[in-house]
């Protein structure tokens, strides 16, 4: 079995937000680093994963407002995606 990239844990992870009602996911630090295979969060590695996270349309940002990477074990890791996904608009006359 092969392991998978950053990019495509990043769209698992985007599809993920897309499916929470709110469209964000809460995810503790430790699952976070977990899901990429990090041990050791060098600055080499966090930016890499946010920039993965951020050109699939994800926004990162830690509840605790500490710099990602630098967070806590047990901190919490907000995923959104953004911009924001508008719903169609709706044509009361259209009936599909």
């Amino acid at each position: 079995m092969t392991r998978k990239s950053y990019a495509e844990i990043a769209l698992e992870t985007y599809e993920s937000v897309k499916q929470a009602n709110n469209r964000e996911r809460k995810l503790k630090s430790t699952t976070f680093w977990r899901r990429f295979r990090v041990k050791r969060r060098t600055p080499k590695v966090v930016e890499r994963v946010e920039r993965i996270l951020t050109e699939q349309n994800l926004s990162i940002s830690v509840k605790s407002g500490k710099v990602l990477g630098k967070e806590d074990k047990d901190d919490w890791i907000l995923l959104t995606i953004w911009p924001p996904i508008t719903p169609p608009p709706h044509h009361p006359w259209c009936h599909l």
